[in-house]
């Protein structure tokens, strides 16, 4: 079960990633700044890094799918989280482009 959990590393990294993004935000430290306040900078940073952790996951399933066997099924569900992230971090940098 555990080599199966190692497949959605890097989707699970980012949401790891934003969770302590968000837990800062709350501290002093995270809402202090200027005109955008610390934690909501770092909050941008974590989105604009959903594109580099989906294709590393991508890389990561694949690399896993050549050393290991593992179910169709897993492998599909992995590729398909890390793409969900490339995807929806394309859609939010074309968004923060138009800021």
């Amino acid at each position: 079960m555990s080599r199966i959990l190692w497949l959605f590393a890097m989707p699970a990294g980012w949401f790891a990633l934003l969770g302590i993004v968000i837990l800062v935000a709350q501290t002093p430290w995270g809402t202090r700044g200027g005109h955008v306040s610390n934690g909501q900078f770092l909050f941008v940073l974590a989105m604009l890094a959903a594109p580099i952790f989906g294709l590393a996951g991508c890389i990561h399933t694949y690399a896993m799918r050549r050393k290991a066997h593992y179910s169709t099924r897993m492998l599909i569900a992995a590729m398909v989280a890390s793409m969900c992230l490339v995807v929806g971090g394309i859609f939010i940098w074309a968004h923060t482009v138009n800021w």
